[in-house]
């Protein structure tokens, strides 16, 4: 929002900071809307902030950002094991030759701690990125030395990553990923708070649970479960105090043309030419320079390296990519989808013969999809699978497929069945038909259920004889019919 844009919403006075109406979008800190007197309203920083580094400070209205490639910030993942939490730092795929020419390399990763962790690069995978441990402390940074290894490579990697903050970091639930400073986060999501605050909110806006942890270092830091129930202004400035933006639109790069390979922060191609949407208000940048158009949503930009970063953000990177050229001799993974019970279990196969706890499933996904239930190969339900968020499906029985669909490919199956009853062993017919003759004793009426017993027995003729003449007769031996349904 421009300051006449504000100033038609408030036409008269001072809007102060501490009304929380108005925030830079650099850097996320409230600010105060001038009255105009002595020239033009404009957007001013308050004397009082906490933090007195955004860019409009030093290059004043109107300066954009520039996105340097070194500004990046490598994925910090936070995974929790048995109520402990552990840190592991994303080393970014790089090409194979150039990794290569170090294989005999190192890397060390230096905790606020001093604690050194040391990694030959053959821990290094191709086309993925590699993540690996960093401790269970909190680290508000983590320091990269690299020996032996080529100028080239090092380019592709930080030397320097940003930690947990002491005020509060959040992590996504899903991937465990640290959220970078100025991140976007969206209603209905589940974020992990990791601080040494105690957090309290009474409000039916923001959800928050406190979640055990063992190595909480003397109770010094404090782990939340964090999510927002609406876009209510009251979710917005809790997020905002965590130098997150609650919104709608968050930014995303999402390539178009040509076909590409998707990999983490890897984008494989054979074109000189890249078409890409753009969700969110982001700024693009391209290293190596390279010409960007843009037509709204849609970007077109050459790809005259064989290497091209691309990234978007706002004050900073949010959202980079890597684009490689070259021959698609290989095959894309397929997108994930977690599907667990209500316990966190994952169900990894397609066949069950067991129900899950409670009859429940909690489905994730990547990207946006559709779920059709079907039962006895019938589609009783569709459900729409929106991209992140948890999906949970209740009464689930025997006779059930669940199919997960993304786009016209299916990416997933599930099925219930029950565990068949395998025959005891092979029937000697006429000896089972003596068998049946031989009882003695009180006799029934042929019960209604007596069809399914005839099905059990399709294979033997004799035998099946046999129950035609009982069904004939109308009547049959208690103990006959017991042999009958017992035997198979």
């Amino acid at each position: 929002m421009t300051a006449e844009e504000a100033s038609a919403i408030h036409p008269g006075g001072t809007v102060s900071a501490r009304s929380g109406l108005f925030f830079c979008e650099l850097c996320g800190q409230y600010v105060t809307l001038t009255n105009g007197f002595i020239r033009g309203r404009y957007f001013k920083h308050s004397a009082y902030e906490a933090s007195k580094n955004c860019p409009e400070r030093t290059f004043g209205s109107g300066y954009r950002v520039d996105l340097e490639p070194k500004k990046y910030c490598m994925p910090l993942r936070m995974r929790l094991v048995n109520n402990r939490y552990i840190f592991e730092l994303g080393m970014i795929s790089v090409p194979d030759d150039i990794l290569n020419q170090s294989k005999n390399g190192y890397i060390e990763i230096i905790d606020g701690y001093k604690n050194l962790y040391k990694y030959s690069l053959e821990r290094i995978e191709n086309n993925t990125t590699t993540y690996l441990y960093a401790g269970d402390k909190p680290s508000s940074v983590y320091k990269l030395n690299y020996s032996g290894v080529s100028g080239a490579l090092v380019s592709f990697w930080a030397d320097k990553v940003f930690g947990v903050d002491s005020k509060g970091s959040l992590f996504d639930k899903e991937t465990g990923k640290k959220l970078p400073y100025d991140a976007d986060v969206k209603v209905g999501c589940h974020y992990y708070l990791l601080t040494q605050r105690y957090v309290y909110v009474n409000s039916e806006h923001v959800k928050i649970n406190k979640l055990p942890i063992n190595n909480n270092n003397w109770g010094i830091w404090k782990l939340y479960e964090v999510t927002a129930n609406d876009y209510s202004e009251e979710s917005a400035k809790f997020f905002l105090n965590l130098h997150c933006r609650l919104t709608e639109n968050p930014i995303e790069l999402l390539p178009i043309w040509p076909v590409v390979v998707e990999n983490p922060y890897l984008l494989f191609h054979n074109s000189d030419y890249m078409y890409m949407y753009i969700k969110g208000n982001a700024n693009i940048k391209a290293f190596p320079y390279t010409q960007i158009q843009k037509n709204n949503s849609l970007i077109k930009f050459c790809c005259n390296e064989r290497q091209q970063l691309i990234s978007a953000g706002r004050s900073e990177v949010l959202k980079y990519t890597y684009l490689w050229k070259k021959p698609l001799t290989m095959t894309a993974k397929m997108p994930e989808v977690k599907v667990t019970d209500i316990k966190g279990n994952e169900l990894l196969k397609t066949e069950y013969d067991a129900l899950p706890k409670d009859k429940c499933l909690i489905i994730v996904a990547e990207f946006d999809g559709k779920i059709e239930i079907f039962h006895d190969e019938f589609c009783e339900i569709q459900f729409n699978l929106s991209a992140g968020k948890r999906l949970q499906i209740t009464d689930i029985n025997y006779g059930l497929k669940i199919i997960i669909k993304q786009g016209i490919d299916i990416v997933r199956k599930i099925i219930f069945s029950k565990k068949e009853v395998k025959s005891k062993s092979v029937i000697n017919e006429a000896d089972f038909v003596n068998l049946l003759d031989s009882q003695r004793g009180e006799t029934v009426p042929i019960p209604h259920s007596f069809g399914a017993i005839i099905s059990k027995y399709n294979k033997y003729t004799l035998i099946r004889k046999w129950i035609y003449c009982a069904i004939r007769n109308k009547k049959i031996n208690r103990k006959s019919l017991l042999i009958l349904r017992q035997y198979l």
